[in-house]
């Protein structure tokens, strides 16, 4: 059976208001995506700090965590959103982005970025370098392949993710 989707365009967009005495400051930015061809989006419970790392998003086959993570195919990867849906103080989520670079789902290199609560983490492009000391000029830019989320919380810690994936 064939599909009845046809790929589609999708726009982000970013609006800044601020105002500084008699000044505004803010802008809008949209970004449009073209061929978007599926969208996965859910809304994950990470538990509370102490009870280990969640992978939600894959490239690579691997071990699968208390929650089944989603696996894409990383050429197709447009656009990844993640969102903490908490908003009291102190209920973070740390967001662990890696690669493995000879696939032996061991990660070779890796960043933790700090997603407070309230706030969204994009990212448009699953292609990075994680290796500070590295001279710019002979960096290697390579996939991700995994995406984990541990909570800062003592309390579980309510996500959102978004990803939208090209034909």
């Amino acid at each position: 059976m064939a599909t009845t989707i046809d790929p589609t365009n999708m726009t982000v967009t970013l609006t800044e208001n601020v105002s500084l005495g008699d000044r505004n400051f803010g802008s809008t930015q949209t970004m449009n995506i073209a061929d978007v061809a599926e969208v996965y989006k859910r809304i994950v419970t990470v538990p509370a700090s102490g009870s280990g790392v969640m992978e939600v998003i894959a490239t690579t086959a691997g071990t699968e965590s208390a929650v089944e993570k989603a696996l894409f195919d990383v050429t197709k990867i447009k656009y990844m959103r993640i969102t903490n849906l908490m908003t009291a103080a102190g209920e973070g989520v740390k967001v662990h982005i890696a690669r493995d670079d000879d696939s032996d789902d061991t990660d070779e290199e890796g960043m933790w970025y700090l997603l407070e609560e309230g706030k969204s983490f994009i990212l448009h492009s699953f292609n990075a370098t994680f290796n500070a000391g590295v001279d710019l000029n002979t960096m290697s830019v390579e996939d991700i392949s995994v995406v984990r989320l541990q909570s800062e919380a003592t309390a579980e810690t309510d996500i959102e993710i978004m990803v939208a994936l090209g034909a």
